[in-house]
């Protein structure tokens, strides 16, 4: 079952496992941790590890971070928003010591999606966000 649901997780949001310590730099704690970011809530994970593939530190420096995307998820511009922020910010992590990044289609459409309704906020598309550095669905 757990396999099960791990793959299913897998598929949604992930195209690359990253052994957690390769991605950890300083970070001292090599487990997976229960997410606490609002817009996570409710996805079809609850754990994640940090830091993320933006560099932050801990849950609450993420959640700043997500905090000019929340009008567009609120909004619902694009029904695989909420997923990629969440699987970038908060990244699956699972229990075989990896920890799963979005594919680069899920980037694209969220960004297609949503690009008119980020431009009447006042809201870009951030730099680290570059859909080009996510891979290809494996």
């Amino acid at each position: 079952m757990d396999l099960l649901w791990a793959l299913s997780v897998s598929m949604l949001t992930a195209c690359v496992a990253i052994p957690m310590d390769a991605a950890a730099g300083s970070h001292s704690l090599f487990t997976c941790e229960p997410i606490t970011l609002r817009m996570c809530q409710g996805l079809p994970y609850n754990s994640t590890f940090m830091p993320n593939m933006l560099n932050h530190y801990d849950q609450q420096t993420a959640a700043l971070a997500m905090e000019p995307f929340h009008p567009m998820v609120n909004l619902q511009c694009s029904p695989e928003l909420r997923m990629f922020l969440c699987a970038l910010y908060a990244p699956v992590c699972t229990e075989y010591g990896r920890m799963t990044l979005p594919c680069r289609r899920l980037c694209l459409q969220a960004k297609s999606d949503c690009y008119k309704l980020m431009d009447m906020f006042g809201v870009s598309w951030p730099e680290e966000m570059d859909c080009n550095r996510l891979a290809q669905r494996q």
